[in-house]
């Protein structure tokens, strides 16, 4: 083994990656080539991306969505002070 591959950990890293290499190469068999099998988890990469990229937006929609609703309510408690006042100048009066 020493004079092929060097060290008992050098051989085992080769037998390993053979044994992967051999693994997508029966799984793209399967799957209509290794290229197949390669392409696989970088479209279930961009679909998380997508689907991260689609969260985003509706964080930021639900963001607004609260802004919205925090000058309304502060517009309805100016409204509700101002009342208050008026009322109680009128029973005052």
């Amino acid at each position: 083994r020493k004079s092929n591959f060097g060290s008992l950990e050098c051989s085992w890293l080769v037998k390993n990656a053979f044994a992967g290499w051999r693994s997508v190469q029966r799984a793209g068999d399967a799957a209509g080539g290794p290229r197949a099998v390669l392409a696989q988890p970088l479209a279930l990469a961009s679909a998380n991306l997508q689907h991260l990229a689609d969260l985003q937006r509706a964080l930021q929609a639900k963001d607004e969505l609260i802004i919205q609703l925090q000058r309304q309510m502060a517009a309805l408690s100016a409204d509700a002070a101002r009342e208050a006042h008026v009322s109680r100048r009128t029973k005052e009066a």
